[in-house]
């Protein structure tokens, strides 16, 4: 994204916070100039909530004022008992704010918020607390500040703060980040820990699957461990409303609208626990296991990214020529989307084969390769428990002759890995 003149940013941000922000102003402290990091926090019926803020008082304090900003938040057509709830947890921690806020790390707790049942959910309540953070960040003389998601039962890594803004400082042109993240894994024998190394071995699994195939969106798009510079948050138009998803929905945007890096030497621990909140994530998967009573989880077979792998190695040639597609399964898919219409009109609306990349990853985002795998599905190439998919990931990229023994085994090599990078692909 292109750097644009300071009072245009500046109007842009006013216009933003008129405009598109959901509430009024929610807190009356003195704005701070020097301001430069706001990590915020959507909160509904968190029993756990101060433990996350502990993590963040126990973190080291980079050179800019940092604030966490805590929507306490419920639905309008919520029982009394979570109303109730919210109300004594409110309390508790408005009162360990007020006793633990310090000049360089200050905490903002909102009373509880009621939102309309219509809009009620993740993103409403995580775009609640951006826009806050937009608000807060009004009067900082800090460059391009940045705002940080988090939740309200993650904690972090003490160097969680100061390597956030190390990195923005070192990135002046990331418009955003994803931060390493590990689930915690406590009683390697019990159900629910076998769960989440199942869980967190299928995200691992499928983002380095993506590098594999050559897509350039491949980040993780974990609520908790992500973060924006206040000025693309703005001149993207802020959070989505979405119930669910709206992480991964808001990441994909960033990195449609320019460059987003990833945080690896400092980590994020989500929570571990299931949940009937939202329709999809790790709270649902964790939930649907433990219904089963089955603790496999299943993923894209890796045959489906060579696949897809196949099809973008074309790319370059779609860009000169026209293709003929081999694959007879692909082929129907990208006939059911129009595929030929589509690539005639990026390349009416480019001039060399750079732009025409970049508009054709637009279209061919990772939203398109889930549609492209959900129809693999239905044609008969059915999901493989993570393991299996894994385990021929593992043996392709580093090592075909030692196979983990387990999942968790095989888990901890991804992570020791933390990102996969392209370089990493040396068959």
């Amino acid at each position: 994204m292109d750097e644009i003149p300071r009072s245009s940013l500046i109007s842009a941000i006013d216009k933003y916070v008129k405009r598109q922000t959901f509430l009024p102003p929610l807190f009356t402290h003195a704005k701070r100039t020097n301001l430069g990091l706001v990590i915020t926090l959507p909160a509904l019926a968190e029993s756990d909530l101060l433990q996350s803020l502990v993590s963040l008082k126990h973190c080291e304090l980079p050179e800019v004022d940092v604030e966490v900003i805590v929507i306490i938040n419920h639905s309008s057509d919520t029982s009394k008992e979570i109303q109730k709830l919210n109300e004594n947890i409110a309390l508790e921690v408005q009162e360990w704010a007020i006793k633990n806020s310090s000049s360089g790390l200050k905490y903002l707790v909102s009373n509880p918020i009621e939102l309309p049942k219509k809009h009620a959910g993740a993103g409403l309540a995580r775009k609640v607390a951006m826009d806050e953070a937009v608000r807060r960040l009004q009067d900082s003389m800090v460059i391009n500040p940045v705002i940080a998601a988090f939740d309200g039962d993650a904690t972090c890594s003490k160097n969680y703060l100061v390597e956030l803004w190390r990195f923005f400082k070192s990135n002046p042109n990331s418009l955003g980040c994803s931060i390493n993240f590990e689930h915690p894994i406590h009683d390697e024998e019990s159900f629910q820990t076998k769960a989440i190394i199942q869980y967190e071995l299928h995200l691992r699994y499928y983002q380095a699957a993506l590098i594999f195939a050559g897509h350039p969106y491949a980040e993780f798009t974990v609520g908790s461990s992500m973060a924006v510079t206040r000025n693309a948050y703005v001149l993207q138009g802020g959070m989505n409303r979405r119930k669910a998803g709206e992480d991964f929905w808001f990441m994909l945007k960033l990195m449609m609208a320019g460059e987003v890096g990833t945080i690896t030497n400092s980590t994020v621990f989500p929570s571990d626990r299931d949940s009937n909140r939202v329709p999809f994530g790790t709270g649902r998967a964790m939930l649907e296991m433990k219904e089963k009573n089955d603790y496999t989880f299943y993923t894209s077979k890796f045959e489906s990214f060579i696949r897809l792998k196949n099809f973008l190695n074309e790319v370059g040639n779609l860009y000169n020529t026209e293709v003929d597609i081999a694959d007879n399964l692909t082929l129907q898919f990208l006939e059911s989307v129009n595929w030929k219409t589509e690539i005639a009109e990026i390349k009416l609306y480019t001039t060399n084969y750079e732009s025409f990349q970049k508009r054709f990853y637009r279209w061919f985002n990772v939203f398109m390769v889930m549609k492209f795998f959900h129809f693999l599905r239905d044609q008969g190439e059915k999901d493989v428990p993570v393991f299996d998919a894994a385990k021929k990931l593992h043996a392709y990229l580093w090592d075909g002759h030692i196979l983990p023994e387990s999942e968790l085994e095989l888990l901890q090599k991804f992570r020791h890995k933390k990102r996969v990078q392209s370089i990493d692909y040396t068959p």
